[in-house]
């Protein structure tokens, strides 16, 4: 198996493969075990991709038992008895472990998929890049994506929006690109005590892969593992990346302004113009979001 970083995944194991779902363990030394939910797209509709997403930076290199999560057909942990699936595995490890605390790495589908997995098992700490407050038909009147996001998601099956999820973990490492329809969807999580909200104007949707390529993956996530905000706040901040409500410096801020990639996310849709169509669940003005760009690539 090869991880994120193009080496083997030492000692990880499949725990479960069954036509909906996969997990694989992979030992550590800690007492805590991380669970991975990974994204996946194309450009027409969602398949699985590697089950090694994030290996390195979820394990500490090797430090921490790490629980990957492979949702099949795409079904935003919505499949009947998904849930069930993992939360039964995640204790059979932490009790033949001795693992007495549970955290989640998770991004895009695999974030929303996250905080479902958060209302039926007590969670310390989640990390989740760039998830869907809504999944449903409310998410048409500002991001084109929502068809494709729905194709798979089994019908009748409630779409709870991530606003009535965020208060089941103990504390959230949250992270939105913004030059892309993920701009709408930060604009309506709410400020809360145990919610870190970062905003990346230079990324689109696939933050976890600009954080990677510039070299603050592994920093931000050991950061937010540990309760580090000073650590985390600095490893954003090196992306051009803030956190909402961070005292930001004059130089930082002339940086992030009068940079030519941010000048164009300045230009999204306004916040109170988003929030106002959801409310109505009125038509929504597709010139408003024409400009965006448009990412198909895997978190």
């Amino acid at each position: 198996m090869t991880a994120e970083n193009g080496l083997a995944a030492p000692g990880a194991e499949i725990v479960l493969d069954d036509p909906q779902l996969r997990l694989r363990y992979q030992p550590g030394r800690s007492n805590r075990l991380i669970l991975v939910f990974s994204s996946f797209a194309t450009k027409k509709r969602w398949f699985g991709v590697s089950d090694t997403a994030f290996s390195g930076s979820a394990s500490g290199k090797g430090r921490h038992h790490v629980l990957f999560v492979v949702d099949k057909p795409g079904s935003y942990g919505l499949a009947p008895g998904m849930m069930q699936k993992i939360h039964k595995a995640a204790l059979q490890i932490c009790g033949r472990s001795g693992l007495n605390r549970i955290d989640i790495l998770s991004s895009s589908m695999g974030a929303y998929s996250a905080f479902l997995f958060t209302q039926i098992c007590d969670v310390n700490t989640v990390i989740a890049f760039a998830p869907p407050v809504f999944i449903d038909s409310r998410c048409r009147v500002f991001d084109n994506r929502a068809d494709a996001w729905l194709y798979n998601v089994p019908q009748g099956q409630a779409l709870p929006s991530l606003l009535d999820m965020l208060d089941a973990p103990e504390c959230i490492y949250m992270a939105h690109g913004l030059r892309c329809p993920d701009a709408a969807h930060a604009a309506m999580v709410p400020a809360a005590n145990h919610l870190r909200h970062y905003l990346f104007p230079a990324s689109g949707h696939t933050v976890s892969k600009f954080l990677k390529a510039e070299d603050q993956l592994d920093a931000f996530v050991s950061a937010a593992f540990a309760y580090d905000l000073t650590a985390a706040d600095a490893a954003a901040n090196q992306c051009l990346g803030f956190r909402k409500g961070q005292v930001l410096s004059a130089q930082f801020m002339s940086a992030l302004y009068d940079g030519p990639e941010c000048a164009q996310a300045q230009n999204s849709v306004p916040e109170q113009t988003i929030i106002d169509a959801i409310r109505q669940d009125t038509d929504f003005d597709p010139q408003l979001t024409a400009g965006w760009p448009m990412s198909n690539d895997t978190a």
